[in-house]
């Protein structure tokens, strides 16, 4: 009924480990770019509490085909100073569709939800041929170990879950 929320999406991610507080936030502001710790840039940044915030895995300067690429390598663990990357396609879903004020739940337990956990995507870093546009842009399959949850309000019990849109009531839940 009315207040439900049903999974819509499941991606993995890479948080802080212990540095990634547990409990209830609140989505707040969002940049395209951000500078992050240690002198990277986060795209599609959408603060989650304090410096905490979803961003994408870090970029050496504000250009899309600058990735870091062995930080994307790591999606699925412990990676972050205490952020939850993502990589572009997914934070950027989050940053246009979870508007200021959606509710965020970080736990920490072994129950990965009733998607499951998604596997990681891997960039091949020894292939010479291989341009920064591959390297920020690989091809999706399922990903692993961290996961992040998104899921859509529930209208009634007979709804199809709607078409992404800006703004839509969502709430987000994810396991460190």
């Amino acid at each position: 009924g009315n207040g439900e929320y049903v999974p819509f999406k499941a991606y993995v991610c890479s948080t802080g480990g212990s540095n990634t507080p547990l409990g209830n936030f609140k989505l707040g502001a969002r940049y395209e770019w951000l500078i992050l710790y240690g002198g990277v840039y986060g795209q599609y940044t959408t603060r989650i509490h304090g410096s905490i915030a979803f961003h994408s895995v870090p970029y050496f300067t504000q250009n899309k085909a600058d990735l870091e690429y062995e930080e994307y390598n790591k999606l699925g663990s412990a990676a972050s100073a205490g952020c939850v990357r993502l990589c572009v396609q997914d934070v950027k879903w989050i940053y246009d569709n979870c508007g200021a004020g959606t509710p965020v739940t970080i736990y920490d337990g072994d129950n990965p939800g009733p998607l499951g956990k998604p596997e990681p995507v891997k960039i091949e870093v020894n292939r010479p041929n291989l341009s920064l546009i591959h390297m920020s842009e690989p091809k999706r399959q399922a990903e692993d170990s961290y996961a992040v949850y998104c899921l859509k309000k529930k209208h009634n019990l007979c709804d199809t879950l709607p078409s992404p849109q800006r703004n839509t009531r969502a709430s987000i839940t994810f396991s460190v």
